[in-house]
């Protein structure tokens, strides 16, 4: 019931008892008795209607609690999601880690191999300029051969003072040849 409805039958019941005041004896023991017939009429009217509100929050009551069930499982099952991505997040910490040094490692081994690639250019210049070199005074070598010809140990023999001095230039000649041969070998392949 609403407000308006109850105090309106409050209304009437003070009416109803100013008029037992006027009245005496029995007509005030009738008033008394219409009067509680009234409030007890109106008492069992809004008990009813307070009693579907108490059931109907009891009802809400109920729906929240199932909710907030509902929700604390869901925290629940979140939370161990958020575990679980945490331990995942974890994990791919620790590869990118150990990727970034191998990384490191692969960059430090590049850079020790561009260091050994250039000291090996600059050696393959260095030979490249010592093998043109040697074959330049391989070629002057033959030209002077040829157009001088080729030396007779027989003239080395004549030409030299004594027995040591002839066994180190025919020595002498002997590595020379060994020398322009293997170097003409080497050419040659």
């Amino acid at each position: 019931m609403d407000k308006r409805h109850l105090k309106s039958m409050a209304e009437n019941a003070k009416y109803f008892l100013s008029i037992t005041k006027e009245r005496t004896g029995k007509r005030k023991i009738q008033g008394i008795l219409i009067l509680l017939s009234v409030i007890m009429l109106v008492g069992s009217l809004t008990f009813p209607s307070y009693a579907g509100e108490i059931d109907r929050a009891k009802g809400v009551k109920s729906d929240l609690e199932k909710k907030k069930q509902e929700t604390e499982s869901r925290l629940s099952e979140l939370e161990k999601e958020k575990d679980d991505i945490l331990k995942y997040i974890e994990e791919l910490d620790k590869e990118l880690t150990n990727l970034n040094d191998e990384i490191d490692s692969l960059n430090t081994d590049i850079k020790k191999t561009d260091k050994s690639l250039d000291k090996a250019r600059k050696e393959f210049k260095a030979a490249k300029v010592v093998e043109e070199n040697q074959y330049s005074i391989m070629k002057k070598r033959i030209q002077y051969m040829y157009e001088n010809g080729n030396t007779d140990y027989l003239e080395i023999i004549m030409k030299s003072d004594n027995l040591s001095d002839v066994l180190n230039q025919v020595e002498y000649m002997s590595k020379i040849t060994e020398y322009d041969n293997s170097l003409l070998d080497k050419y040659k392949n």
